[in-house]
């Protein structure tokens, strides 16, 4: 685990995340089952991360562009399809909110890409990263020398 928790700090590899609260999903509509609220938490958490790999690309590579992996799941894989294009349509990002700073996408293209952990280095640090990330956010004392 220190191995992975070092790679980002050792090849100066920025680490962007997003997440979404659980006491949030309380506002899902209640007719929601239990795996919606998940899955929809999951494109929430996409949308803020979304957000900020675009600000960060705006403002410190403004002449490079990114495009998404994500681990191969099928429970997940449509829905994140559908919000990436939803975030990448300049009209329908005004309809929403014309406010909404770092929509639509300009840096992040194509289309989101799916992969294996086992075929992707990148998901594994990922991986590594996002229990890191999370355990810190739950106040885990324990986590704080990763």
């Amino acid at each position: 685990m220190r191995d992975l928790a070092d790679i980002p700090l050792r090849f100066e590899v920025p680490v962007a995340f997003g997440f979404q609260a659980r006491e949030y999903m309380v506002h899902y509509p209640a007719h929601f089952t239990d795996k919606q609220r998940e899955l929809t938490g999951h494109v929430d958490s996409f949308g803020r991360f979304s957000e900020t790999v675009g600000q960060f690309m705006r403002e410190c590579a403004p002449d490079e562009v990114t495009l998404p992996i994500f681990e191969d799941r099928d429970s997940i894989r449509q829905m994140i399809k559908e919000a990436h294009a939803l975030y990448r349509n300049p009209a329908r990002m005004r309809e929403i909110n014309p406010l909404l700073r770092y929509f639509p996408f300009t840096h992040i293209r194509d289309t989101v890409h799916f992969a294996k952990k086992s075929e992707s280095r990148h998901l594994q640090i990922a991986d590594a990263c996002t229990f890191i990330i999370k355990r810190h956010l739950m106040g885990d004392a324990a986590i704080e020398p990763f």
